[in-house]
């Protein structure tokens, strides 16, 4: 799946001191994002385990923390019943 989002709004160097209403709408917009790729992809589902690989392209790096709690909204989605 690819999903066209930079989550270095949800990075957790960026969510320092910001209303929870704020962080909210960000993950909504993760959210929504990876709905609207899992539809794309045709609805998949899986009874087996499956290995994923998550890949951000964006200009500066993400150290590993940041990178994976920026990507919760997208995960969220995704794996609460739909491909695991």
């Amino acid at each position: 799946l690819y999903v066209p989002l930079d989550p270095a709004a949800l990075s957790a160097n960026r969510t320092g001191g910001r209303h929870w209403g704020a962080l909210s709408a960000h993950k909504q917009t993760a959210e929504l994002a990876a709905m609207w790729a899992y539809r794309e992809a045709g609805d998949p589902t899986n009874d087996q385990p499956v290995t994923v690989d998550c890949i951000v392209f964006r200009e500066r790096v993400m150290d590993d923390d940041n990178f994976w709690i920026a990507l919760k909204g997208i995960r969220d989605y995704l794996f609460k019943g739909r491909l695991a």
